[in-house]
């Protein structure tokens, strides 16, 4: 979606703010960087432990993969 803001500030010479208007999308979200881990493999275990302890939060999960030794930091 920050591709989209980005075309229309630069094609259609709108400002930040108006492009961010027009296509429904929250100005944080434009300026605010990913902090998504690039690790595919803990993410995808990460999915795992989520599907098959429902009821467990981020915090527990991020005990879970610490204990079969996975280097997590999630805040």
């Amino acid at each position: 979606m920050t591709q989209v803001v980005a075309y229309v500030t630069a094609h259609h010479g709108y400002s930040e703010r108006r492009a961010c208007a027009l296509t429904r999308q929250h100005r944080s979200t434009q300026r605010k960087p990913s902090i998504r881990d690039p690790r595919l493999e803990i993410r995808q275990r990460m999915r795992e432990i989520v599907q098959t302890r429902i009821r467990y939060g981020y915090r527990r999960v991020q005990i879970m993969l610490r204990r079969e030794g996975w280097a997590a930091k999630m805040s």
